[in-house]
C-alpha cells in the first residue's frame, strides 16, 4: 500500500481529506493527523506500532505486496518474479534491478538477503512474523540466502500455502534496507538499528525521514533517487494529534488534510460537509480484551473461553463500528 496513490486509504478503512473549497495547508505538503506519540522506531525490522508501521511503509518496500484493489492478487515490487519449489519449502526471487535506494545504490538480492536476516539476528518484538517459517538466529543466515546480485533464495521449514508466505513478505517486517549503507552505521553488532531507529532512513520508497519530533511531527520528503512513479506531493508532515474532537476541527479549518482518528460522533457529524471528501478501503484490525494473569481464575482457559463467548462481537461492529466493522474471527 502506498502513500503516492492514495495514502494508503489510510489504513484504517475511512478517512476524511479535506478538499480546496476552505483554508489550505502548506503548499506541496500533505498534512496527516494521527496519534503518534507510540512511535519508538521506524526500522522496518522493528517497527510494530499503528502509526509507525504507516510512515515506515511510505519509506521502505518489500519484495512483493498486494493488489490495493484485488488484496487476493500478489505482485512484484523488488523482486519482479519468484518460483516455489515441489516440496513448497523454497522460494526462488528473482530481484528486480531497476530499484534502487534513495541513497542511488542499486538494489541487489543481498539487500533482500542481510534486511529478511536482520529482525532475526536482533530478536526484535516484530520478528515473530518471520520466526514462525523456522528460522533462528543460528540457522537463518542459511535458510534466507541470496546466491547472486538477482537471485535470493527463502527456505521455510515446513509446506505452507505459497500465498500465505507471499503475503508475510508483503509486511512491513519484510521492508528492504540498503545494505551497504546501513552497515556503515553498524555500531557494536546492531546492524545500524541505533541509525535507523529515529533519525535516518535507507529505504526505496517514495519518501524518505527528513525530521522526527519525538511525540510531536514526523516529516517526510520526496526520494529524489526513487525508481517508480514520481510521488504526488514533495513532503508528508504527520502531526500529533489524538483526539477525535481536535482531528475535526482541524480538518473542518482546513489546518490538515487527513483526519486519521475520527470517532464514529465526528465521523457522522463532518460527513455532510461538501468540503470533506471520505476515502474508504478495506483493512484487518485486531481488537482484544488483555487479562491480568496474576488474577488465578484469568489463568483458567475455560475462564477464557467464558469471556469469549460473553462478548457481543456483531453488537460492537454495529454500534462502535456504525457499519465500518465486519466480524471475523480467523485470518
Amino acid at each position: 500500500m502506498r502513500l503516492y496513490k492514495a495514502l494508503v486509504a489510510v489504513a484504517l478503512g475511512a478517512v476524511m481529506t479535506a478538499s480546496g473549497a476552505i483554508a489550505e495547508t502548506p503548499k506541496n505538503t500533505l498534512v496527516v493527523a494521527d496519534a503518534i506519540d507510540d512511535v519508538i522506531t521506524l526500522d522496518p525490522g522493528e517497527v510494530s506500532e499503528v502509526a509507525g508501521v504507516l510512515v515506515s511503509q511510505q519509506i521502505y518496500q518489500p519484495l512483493v505486496t498486494f493488489d490495493i484493489n484485488n488484496p487476493t492478487q500478489i505482485i512484484p515490487v523488488l523482486a519482479k518474479s519468484w518460483e516455489v519449489s515441489a516440496d513448497g519449502k523454497t522460494f526462488t526471487f528473482k530481484m528486480n534491478r531497476d530499484a534502487k535506494f534513495s541513497s542511488g545504490n542499486g538494489m541487489t538480492a543481498y539487500d533482500a538477503e542481510f534486511s529478511l536476516q536482520r529482525p532475526i539476528l536482533l530478536d526484535t518484538r516484530i520478528s515473530f512474523i518471520l520466526k514462525q517459517f523456522g528460522f533462528t538466529k543460528e540457522n537463518v543466515k542459511d535458510m534466507i540466502k541470496a546466491t547472486d546480485d538477482d537471485t535470493l533464495v527463502f527456505t521455510v521449514n515446513d509446506t505452507y500455502a505459497p500465498s500465505f508466505v507471499l503475503y508475510v513478505l508483503s509486511s512491513y517486517t519484510a521492508g528492504i534496507v540498503d545494505s551497504k549503507l546501513v552497515k556503515e552505521h553498524d555500531v557494536g553488532g546492531d546492524l545500524g538499528n541505533a541509525w535507523l531507529k529515529t533519525a535516518n532512513s535507507a529505504g526505496s520508497g517514495p519518501y524518505i525521514l527528513t525530521k522526527w519530533e519525538p511525540k510531536q511531527s514526523i516529516l517526510l520528503s520526496k526520494n529524489p533517487n526513487f525508481w517508480q512513479t514520481a510521488p504526488g506531493v514533495e513532503r508528508v508532515f504527520f502531526q500529533h494529534m489524538p483526539e477525535s474532537a481536535t482531528e475535526r476541527l482541524a480538518l473542518e479549518k482546513g489546518d490538515i488534510d487527513v483526519a486519521n482518528k475520527l470517532s464514529p460522533d465526528d465521523f457522522d457529524a463532518i460527513a455532510a460537509n461538501t468540503d470533506i471528501t471520505v476515502s474508504q478501503g478495506t483493512d484487518t484490525t485486531l481488537y482484544y480484551f488483555g487479562l491480568n494473569l496474576r488474577n488465578p481464575n484469568l489463568t483458567n482457559p475455560k475462564v477464557v473461553e467464558a469471556i469469549k463467548y460473553l462478548v457481543d462481537y456483531q453488537g460492537i461492529a454495529d454500534t462502535i463500528g456504525r457499519g465500518t466493522l465486519k466480524v471475523h474471527q480467523t485470518m
